[in-house]
């Protein structure tokens, strides 16, 4: 009789697929968080006032290690970015934009990044600062462009009388020319732009002086206070190397 022999083997473990899929997963987890860089986005408006205060933002998050991305937009959509999140905070406003706006998620950083004037121009030469505080009982006519704050609530303290609010500030100054309004607010870059691109309403308005400087000053959304502090003294370096804070000049752009 024949034997039979047979060769024991021991069984083979199956390789547990879902243990060896999950290590995998965790690995590259764990290495894509290695490699995570914050970056921050701001919409700006297409001037290049904002265009140039790009290179100071780049300089002080770059030396943060943050990527920074500004993208242009028009003025009146800029907070619109900024509360639908696209965007992460707000390039330039005044410094009581957070009390005046009450909107809770912003926080200030507190380093002025531009300067510039809030001007008075009439039709009438004979027109002089003293005139403000005649407002309140004044039927004179004062423009503003609508979303200028500043320039909206100064009218209100002034307590003036007939306030009218335009579109843009290129057509309060045409409304001034033609005598449509007599006073018209607006900042000193937007009152340069709109005179180089309408030269033919210099002769026909006056410039009766500056109501006040006004510095700008950067804004982020709440989620990154921990990054302030050390944005301010980056901020601060990348200005104080270029000596100032960037005035809005007459020059900068043709564009309104």
């Amino acid at each position: 009789m024949k034997r039979r022999y047979s060769a024991y083997l021991p069984k083979r473990k199956k390789p547990n697929i879902i243990r060896a899929l999950a290590f995998i997963l965790a690995s590259f987890f764990i290495a894509s968080l290695g490699n995570t860089q914050e970056s921050i986005t701001f919409y700006c408006t297409d001037s290049a006032r904002y265009q140039s205060i790009e290179t100071i933002y780049n300089q002080a998050f770059e030396r943060l290690n943050i990527d920074y991305y500004q993208h242009r937009s028009r003025s009146k959509t800029i907070l619109n970015h900024f509360l639908s999140g696209e965007s992460d905070g707000l390039c330039g406003r005044i410094y009581e934009f957070n009390e005046n706006s009450r909107i809770s998620n912003l926080v200030r950083v507190n380093v002025p990044i531009m300067s510039s004037s809030m001007q008075l121009w009439s039709h009438d030469k004979n027109i002089n600062l003293s005139i403000v505080s005649t407002l309140s009982n004044s039927k004179l006519i004062v423009g503003a462009e609508s979303g200028v704050k500043w320039a909206y609530e100064f009218l209100l303290n002034a307590q003036a009388e007939n306030i009218l609010m335009t579109a843009n500030s290129e057509l309060g100054l045409k409304m001034l020319a033609s005598k449509k309004l007599d006073l018209f607010i607006l900042p000193k870059h937007i009152s340069a732009i709109i005179l180089q691109k309408n030269p033919e309403i210099e002769h026909d308005i006056h410039f009766v002086g500056t109501l006040e400087e006004t510095q700008i000053y950067p804004y982020l959304h709440r989620k990154y206070q921990h990054i302030i502090p050390a944005l301010e003294k980056e901020l601060q370096h990348v200005i104080d190397k270029n000596s100032k804070p960037l005035h809005l000049k007459e020059s900068d752009t043709h564009q309104p």
